[in-house]
């Protein structure tokens, strides 16, 4: 069974640069752009680390105060027994540090910052590849017709330039501005990084060019996103797992069974009680439902940091709205119904950036 790439739609491995030069040779230097790739590879490796190093640190932060809430919980039963003290201060600063984690943002925050400042750097990255294919593609296919590209690779080299400005300079600050954009009031002003009606594309002709444009950005661009927005819905049934649907399964199978638990072991030792039969055993069975409503509120906690409800909700939408957008594109009969597909499609992936911004800025893991 083959693995799913990631990022294979910037053609950053060997295999799919030569694929895509075997299927699209005539506009193949408009696919090609090292300097990008290099980039993007360098910006990744970061935001994928600072990911990992976020969530595992929130994880961690939730471990820390559920050990002190259960430590507390039995605190009156394991007074009588030797270091009790010791585990009690142990367990009194598991509490706080992981309160300082989760509740303060000690360590977590700052690389949850770098983790999203560099996602939002390679997919404007991502983004500058595909715009040049939708506002420059009268330039393309006509270097692709004559073999002429140093007109587009100029042009191109020049918004590149200016890209790497604001990634070196300003992300931060293009960030707030991306998430501070108001929908209601109307599209983003970063949305282009070339101005989608600063130059007409001129009149595109049926080329062999022009197909292969069609053809590279169907297959890359469409295919791609629809293709991971499905990858990134898989469920393999598994209960640890890294799949936001997998996730959500297990995160409402956990907490629903250990609260149902737990009202069942509350009712027994009340049932106990009524009964005038009180025993060790009751005493132990109502501690137990106090850890699995502690256990539960981890969970819930795990669920707020993590939000995979709000992914499998994004991605589902992004991909039905590629999933529509290929239909337009594969129905469009001429050029500029095909170019207003593309357009749209670069703005869907935009939104789709903006939601997964915001959505991952608002998840704590604070108990």
């Amino acid at each position: 069974m083959t693995q799913f790439r990631y990022n294979h739609d910037l053609l950053l491995s060997p295999q799919d640069l030569a694929a895509a030069k075997d299927s699209f040779p005539k506009i193949f230097p408009a696919l090609d752009h090292p300097e990008l790739r290099t980039r993007f590879a360098a910006i990744d490796e970061v935001a994928n680390r600072m990911k990992a190093s976020s969530r595992g640190l929130g994880t961690l932060s939730i471990f820390l105060v559920t050990l002190a809430l259960v430590s507390a919980s039995t605190a009156h039963l394991t007074q009588p027994l030797p270091g009790t003290k010791l585990w009690g201060s142990l367990a009194t600063i598991c509490g706080l540090v992981g309160l300082l984690i989760g509740g303060f943002g000690v360590m977590h925050s700052s690389r949850k910052q770098r983790w999203l400042l560099h996602r939002f750097a390679t997919e404007r990255l991502r983004q500058f590849f595909f715009q040049t294919q939708v506002v420059l593609a009268g330039e393309i296919v006509r270097a692709g017709a004559s073999g002429d590209w140093a007109a587009f690779l100029n042009r191109r080299a020049a918004a590149f330039r200016q890209l790497e400005q604001m990634l070196d300079a300003e992300l931060p600050e293009r960030l707030e501005l991306a998430l501070s954009d108001a929908a209601d009031i109307g599209p983003s002003l970063d949305r282009w990084m070339l101005d989608p009606d600063g130059t007409a594309p001129g009149p595109v002709t049926h080329s062999d060019a022009a197909e292969q444009l069609k053809g590279a950005y169907r297959s890359l661009r469409l295919n791609g996103q629809r293709t991971f927005a499905q990858h990134k819905l898989r469920e393999t049934g598994r209960w640890m797992s890294s799949f936001p649907a997998d996730q959500l399964r297990t995160f409402q199978r956990a907490s629903g069974g250990a609260i149902l638990l737990s009202v069942i072991l509350h009712l027994a030792v009340a049932g106990s009680i009524v009964a005038g039969s009180e025993t060790a055993a009751g005493l132990w069975l109502d501690i137990a439902a106090i850890w699995l409503a502690i256990f539960a509120l981890a969970v819930r906690t795990l669920d707020q940091g993590l939000r995979p409800g709000a992914d499998v909700e994004r991605y589902s939408a992004y991909r039905d709205g590629a999933r529509n957008l290929l239909g337009r594109f594969d129905t469009a009969k001429t050029w500029p119904a095909t170019l207003e597909a593309m357009r749209d499609m670069e703005t869907l992936s935009y939104d789709e950036m903006i939601s997964f911004l915001r959505s991952n800025r608002k998840a704590t893991f604070s108990m």
